[in-house]
């Protein structure tokens, strides 16, 4: 029988501690010239602690990054939520596990960023309170949002008024609960070539290579590429550029709906830039730590550099969308061909040219141009001249135009790829920025309207601005500290009540336990006196 958390009256402040055990496993890694299986290897273990509210039980480890950890945890409220349901209700679909099932709708994401203080770098705290901030203003089914933030306690039995106060001038990590999903599209995309590897009469293998690849078929293809331009659309509403979107940062769940998530690349774009009272147009990519984030981004911006006094180039107004568009196009395009069309060895900057340039063509002197734009005026001819070298230098796998190539890629025999999805494709991934299509526009293509889509990004109108905190508001520590208890109370308002009562004076044990008691009741309308 599966663990149930019996409904009982919990403390919702008292925390207890979990060891969860992170895998340090080596990046995923597609098959470039027959190398690759996509099998961890032997990978370095790592225990971390995670301090949780009582509501949340950790379960198991999710993912690691640069900057935080993420578990999954079963959410005590939930559970009492699932046992509330009708009987017929608690009963799976066909085809989806009982234990899947009941982990969809009693797990929630718990991701913690520890260190937040510790090395005195205001960038760390700054990029998680932009991401914090983010994920509690987004409400969009495509887009990842948060549940709460929260900052530990410690138990029950030593919160006092001074050690919470203590706790709000001291802390150095910040939990985000989000909704939990299954698995993310790099996930699918490897669960697709494992189940046509295991497929009579034999695997689905690149024709010269004979690496395996993993090809989606049309229906999901067409119904994650939808999600993902409703989603990323929102965000452009919200004035929002992702930055980093490729399979790894988007969610899907037992039924293959998509959130997009990880925002610590993202960027707002309604507020100033950080250093001159300008609007912040720049979009500098410069933190492509691996492989797999530079594969599927945009020419424009792999090649964004800063110039001899330290300014970075600046987009125009009308291309902000285009970066995250490409990247689209690029997930939409491996879909088809069942690998990253981009994928290489090199890391970074003009030495990822080559590899768009050998499947997507050589670039021409007008789209040379474009991706000149907004290049400072003093290094516009050497970059030009470095685009011209580099964009002509591809790798010889692609003889064919780039329409062609897409359509006779697509490793399935028995469908063919149909005309109005390679003009999307097309389309999302130009040379030149301003002919991308906006999210908008793209939805509205004939390969959705004709499938039956509705072409609406936001159906409730709920994209707002959202006017992330700037740099000089959190320059300090113990301003950045300041900035996130406020996150923390506005997500949980009786943690003031609870403080105020352990410090009222001359207060009796037994108004102190009856303090706590409406604090930990889950029913909101209940009262000491009702407990009788």
């Amino acid at each position: 029988m599966m663990d149930v958390t019996a409904t009982s009256l919990r403390h919702p402040l008292a925390c207890k501690k979990f060891m969860m055990e992170f895998k340090d496993n080596d990046k995923f890694q597609t098959p470039i010239g027959g190398q690759m299986p996509p099998t961890p290897s032997r990978a370095a273990t790592a225990l971390k602690p995670f301090e949780l509210f009582s509501r949340y039980t950790a379960i198991r480890p999710i993912a690691k990054g640069t900057y935080g950890f993420v578990i999954a945890a079963r959410d005590a409220t939930l559970v009492d939520a699932f046992n509330a349901l009708p009987e017929e209700q608690q009963i799976p679909e066909e085809g989806i596990e009982r234990e899947s099932f009941y982990d969809q709708h009693t797990l929630v994401a718990i991701k913690k960023v520890p260190h937040l203080f510790e090395q005195g770098i205001p960038r760390m705290w700054l990029c998680a309170a932009r991401e914090a901030q983010m994920l509690l203003h987004f409400q969009h089914e495509n887009v990842i949002s948060a549940k709460e933030v929260f900052i530990p306690l410690g138990q029950e039995h030593l919160q006092t008024a001074d050690t919470i106060k203590h706790r709000s001038e001291t802390f150095d990590e910040l939990y985000i609960v989000m909704d939990y999903k299954e698995m993310t599209l790099r996930d699918v995309l490897v669960k697709s070539m494992l189940l046509n590897e295991e497929d009579p009469p034999k695997p689905v293998l690149d024709p010269v290579t004979k690496a395996p690849l993993y090809p989606l078929s049309k229906d999901y293809r067409q119904f994650i590429l939808y999600q993902l331009l409703r989603g990323v659309g929102y965000l452009h509403a919200c004035r929002v550029m992702h930055r980093d979107l490729k399979p790894e940062n988007v969610l899907v769940d037992l039924n293959y709906r998509c959130s997009i998530c990880d925002f610590g690349q993202a960027k707002d774009l309604s507020r100033r830039d950080d250093e001159e009272d300008t609007p912040a147009l720049v979009s500098s990519y410069d933190t492509f730590v691996d492989n797999c984030t530079q594969w599927y981004a945009a020419p424009e911006t792999i090649t964004l550099v800063q110039d001899s006094t330290g300014n970075s180039a600046v987009m125009e107004e009308e291309v902000l969308h285009s970066a995250d568009v490409w990247s689209i196009g690029a997930m939409a395009a491996e879909m088809i061909v069942g690998r990253p069309i981009f994928a290489t060895h090199h890391r970074g900057g003009f030495a990822q040219l080559p590899a768009i340039t050998s499947v997507r063509g050589a670039l021409t002197p007008e789209e040379v141009e474009a991706l000149c734009t907004g290049r400072h005026e003093g290094d516009k001819d050497s970059y030009r001249r470095e685009l011209t070298k580099r964009g002509h230098r591809g790798m010889p796998v692609v003889n064919k135009p780039f329409k062609e190539f897409l359509k006779d890629s697509c490793p399935l025999t028995d469908e063919e790829v149909g005309d109005d999805e390679i003009d999307l494709i097309d389309q999302l991934l130009a040379y030149d920025p301003r002919q991308r299509p906006t999210c908008a526009a793209a939805i509205a293509h004939p390969f959705f309207i004709d499938g039956g889509y509705d072409p609406v990004i936001d159906p409730e109108n709920k994209a707002s601005v959202l006017n992330a905190v700037e740099k000089a508001e959190v320059q300090s520590a113990s301003d950045g500290r300041a900035f996130f208890w406020k996150l923390f109370l506005k997500s949980h308002p009786e943690v003031e009540e609870l403080e105020a009562v352990l410090r009222a004076p001359k207060q009796t044990s037994s108004a102190v336990a009856r303090g706590r008691l409406i604090l930990q009741s889950p029913n909101p309308n209940h009262s000491a006196d009702d407990s009788s």
